[in-house]
């Protein structure tokens, strides 16, 4: 259980800068506006996506190490 924990954790984290990253670089390119809601408007979509598709490749993972224990 604490592995998981653990693993889910780093999931957040890392979905939490990369969400940052894209909203520092469409900063400082001048593409959105300094306020609270422009942030969630480009960054919450994107935490989404990363988290979405950390649980996706940990799944898919544990059906290939299920699958190579079968043969």
């Amino acid at each position: 259980m604490k592995k998981i924990l653990l693993s889910l954790f780093r999931v957040i984290i890392a979905a939490c800068a990369s969400s940052c990253i894209v909203y520092i670089s469409l900063y400082i390119r001048g593409e959105v506006k300094e306020s609270f809601l422009s942030f969630l408007l480009y960054a919450f979509p994107w935490f989404i996506f990363v988290l979405y598709m950390s649980i996706f490749a940990a799944r898919l993972a544990k059906k290939y190490e299920k699958n190579k224990k079968q043969e």
